[in-house]
């Protein structure tokens, strides 16, 4: 999760942070497109990275890249459902 919080926060919220000195828009694990992804989907994105993430595959095993993506969707997203239009 600390790797996680540095960008989404504690909370999964995302928001605008600094990288490198430029503010980076970071997106939300707890709405939008973040709900529609799939354990494979998470993890790939995660492990690659893309979009301004980077990637992890390097920093994570894959052990505790599929421990993160079950994080996020249990702890994080719980029963966070898809908001009308989201």
């Amino acid at each position: 999760m600390k790797t996680c919080a540095a960008c989404h926060q504690d909370s999964g919220e995302g928001g605008t942070v600094k990288i490198e000195g430029k503010p980076l828009k970071v997106p939300s694990l707890k709405e939008g497109h973040a709900l529609k992804h799939s354990d494979e989907d998470l993890a790939k994105q995660i492990s690659k990275g893309g979009d301004g993430m980077p990637p992890f595959k390097d920093k994570l095993t894959p052990e505790q890249i599929n421990n993160l993506v079950r994080f996020i969707h249990r702890d994080i997203q719980g029963n966070a459902a898809p908001k009308a239009g989201g």
